[in-house]
This record gives structure tokens, sequence and C-alpha cells, in this order.
């Protein structure tokens, strides 16, 4: 029986089997139920969904931050506010579900819309459990009038070993502090 995946939107996908230009093995989940299924998940491997539904084939990872260090951010999350967080090694981003379109049905499977990074923990120093908090600049593919473009960036807000203090006074904002949308005007 081939691996399949159903997504939290409802979306199944399937587990697929092929090989990279250097011969090793590659996984990756679509949606479409033919071709090379693999009838399991690869040793060493986990599935992982992404906050807007994706699921991947990965590595199993073993972050550096705690499990109550990611309590610690989920909690100071306000519970009004939709989110998911993503654990990296050294990072816990906080993806924000944007608000739905008037036109939407509110019994759908994607009521909530997309998902999106605004907040991110990342470990600067393991022995003193030093975090830095960021948040995301998106510059939605605008350039300069010398045609630079400039990319989506992570900008560092503070810094400290107190990662309750800084969950509670950076989550506690969410969403509204951190929503930074630049337009052509405001580029000088």
């Amino acid at each position: 029986m081939p691996v399949e995946h159903t997504n939290w939107r409802g979306d199944t996908y399937y587990l697929h089997e092929g090989v990279t230009n250097k011969d090793n093995a590659r996984y990756f989940f679509s949606r479409n139920p033919k071709g090379k299924l693999s009838e399991r998940i690869p040793d060493g491997y986990e599935v992982y969904e992404m906050p807007n539904g994706r699921p991947y084939a990965r590595k199993v990872l073993i972050p550096l931050i705690s499990e109550i260090e990611i309590r610690i951010i989920a909690n100071s999350i306000p519970k009004a506010v939709h989110n998911k967080l993503v654990v990296k090694k050294r990072s816990v981003t906080v993806y924000i579900a944007e608000e739905m379109s008037p036109s939407s049905n509110f019994l759908s499977k994607q009521v909530l819309g997309e998902y999106q990074p605004l907040l991110r923990f990342v470990l600067t120093n393991d022995k003193c459990r030093t975090f830095d908090v960021e948040f995301l600049i998106r510059f939605d593919e605008i350039a300069d009038e010398d045609e630079e473009v400039y990319e989506d960036q992570w900008i560092c807000e503070d810094t400290s070993n107190d990662l309750r203090s800084l969950a509670a006074r950076y989550c506690g904002r969410l969403p509204s502090d951190f929503l930074y949308d630049f337009d052509d005007d405001e580029i000088d």
C-alpha cells in the first residue's frame, strides 16, 4: 500500500520515489497517485507538513531548541491568532494566517487562507540559551530605479537569554505590530 498523507486542508498526497542525477534516492509528495509510489517512509526520514499544507519527506530533524522552549513560544501567542510554528534546528518561526476574503465560504477547508512567516526566534548561544527575535520585512518583488530587486529580509529586533520574557513581549503583539509590506514609494 503506497504512503499517503492527508494535509490539514484535506488534500491527499502520495509519496513518490525517484533518483537524482547522481543516482541518489529522492522522495517527494505529489497529489498525483500515478508513478513510482513508495510503500514506506524511508529510514531516517519523516513526513513534514509546511504551514500551507505542502508535505515533504525530510530527514528526521533533531532541533537544538527544547520542547519546553517551543511551548513557551506557543503559549505566548494570543489564542485568537491563527498560527503554526515551524521548528528547525536553531529556530522557531511563527506563521500567521492571512485574513480570509469576504467571498470565502466559512465552511470550506481553506477558511484561513495562506500562512505567512512573521516572527522568528533564533537560538544564537546554546550554552546561555540566548535567542534573537527577528521579524520579516516583505518587499514583494519591488525594484528601485536601478532595477535592484529587494528580497524579503529577517531583521533582528531583540536578543535575550530570557525566552519567556521575549516571547511574552513579542508574541503578545501579534499579528498587527509586525506586518511590514513595503511598496515602491517606501524605498529610497
